[in-house]
């Protein structure tokens, strides 16, 4: 057995400001500033009040600020809090390399631990960047495994081992400190995605979970607990357990030199615009609404539209139509009530909506957005989200795609 759990340890513990290289760099304060922005955006949504209401009544030993409200709490509870802010809305990144809400597991937890301790920004940043490998090895390590068997949630599986590296290193356990965070970590480690099923707001807080939980493995390590040896490639340990494949060599192979983090993925348009406009991305899909005023002002070049002919609003950007006969994808914006709503109401709803669309003023402006109004019938919207949804499972089936 080669301690592959003790060498992440290592690595986490040994690592250094100036071994980051530019572009990890880069791609860490995006997160940081990302999920920073998302917690704020998404502080008031009913699931985040609800949390915050329950730790704020738990209270305790104010170490930590809770986002936007500035409540201040035991740094496990501002990480819950925080991290349901962060996750509220499926806003945050995601990372198809290594699956699960990453960004939302770590900033929240590291940075309340961060400001109990008064660690330093340089700190603060090399130990995001050492946790968040570690995360992410792990989550390479069993992927795409827990996706194709239905579970357990990625977030809630392996966020735990992340954070606790991380909140560990904060606290300056060392090696020897981080390896323990680790295995008291795996104690945590599970979570099931009935979610997806059955409904619920319950998913709200599943990168809640690990940032709690992370921290409270490391403060258990600190008060002197240890964990067992082995937590991840061990008999028992998590690569035995829920992959099909026992593949441990991806927890620690090219260490230092592949970078899981830079596979990260930001939400909506806005995210990637400075991203295009820097050269840091090649290519962006968006609406025509949301980017072609970028494209006017010369800081992005149009390619082509998705759309069967030429937007209106963009009339020398070709189609990819005139090359590809046939081919079109949109991009459609409706209205959705929940299936009891009764159908009288639904029918009054559509009729007014449909009003408002024709109304000249709303029509103009909507089209010099590249919007195309519509304005079907209920059961013409049904059918063609059906169509849609059977068009595009066919291709992610074709093409192995998951979701998260």
């Amino acid at each position: 057995m080669a301690d592959e759990t003790r060498q992440l340890a290592e690595f986490a513990a040994g690592f250094t400001y100036e071994q980051i290289p530019a572009d990890v760099r880069t791609r860490a304060v995006d997160i940081l500033i990302d999920q920073l922005g998302v917690e704020i955006g998404c502080s008031q949504l009913p699931w985040a009040k609800q949390v915050r209401e329950v730790y704020r009544q738990i209270g305790g030993v104010p170490e930590a600020t809770v986002v936007r409200y500035g409540d201040r709490l035991p740094i496990a509870s501002a990480a819950f809090i925080n991290s349901t802010f962060g996750h509220s809305f499926e806003y945050d990144d995601a990372n198809p390399l290594i699956h699960g809400h990453p960004g939302a597991e770590l900033v929240p937890s590291l940075m309340a631990i961060a400001e109990r301790e008064h660690c330093s920004g340089r700190e603060f940043l090399t130990t995001f960047v050492a946790s968040y490998e570690v995360r992410g090895r792990i989550g390479w390590a069993v992927s795409p495994d827990l996706l194709d068997q239905g579970g357990p949630q990625y977030s809630t599986t392996c966020g735990p081992f992340g954070v606790a590296a991380g909140a560990a290193r904060l606290l300056g356990l060392g090696a020897d400190g981080i390896r323990n965070a680790l295995g008291i970590a795996g104690c945590y480690s599970g979570g099931l995605m009935q979610y997806d099923h059955g409904g619920g707001s319950a998913k709200r807080i599943f990168a809640a979970i690990p940032a709690r939980s992370g921290v409270e493995a490391a403060l258990l390590t600190q008060a002197g607990m240890t964990g067992p040896e082995g937590i991840l490639e061990g008999k028992r340990g998590l690569l035995r357990i829920y992959p099909t494949q026992f593949r441990p060599e991806r927890l620690t192979a090219e260490l230092g030199t592949k970078w899981t983090i830079l596979h990260v993925l930001f939400k909506g348009g806005a995210q990637a615009y400075p991203e295009v406009m820097a050269g840091r991305v090649d290519l962006q899909l968006d609406p025509t609404f949301g980017i072609y005023r970028y494209v006017k002002a010369g800081k992005m070049k149009g390619i082509a539209v998705t759309s069967a002919k030429r937007d209106p609003s963009a009339p020398e950007v070709p189609a990819v139509a005139e090359t590809l006969p046939g081919f079109e994808v949109l991009s459609i914006n409706g209205i959705i009530v929940p299936r009891a709503t009764p159908r009288d109401l639904v029918l009054r709803l559509n009729a007014d909506f449909r009003k408002v669309l024709q109304m000249p003023d709303i029509s103009k402006r909507m089209v010099e957005l590249g919007l195309e109004p519509v304005g079907n019938s209920p059961e013409e919207f049904d059918a063609f989200i059906r169509s849609e949804l059977e068009r595009w499972g066919k291709v992610a089936k074709a093409a192995n795609i998951h979701l998260d």
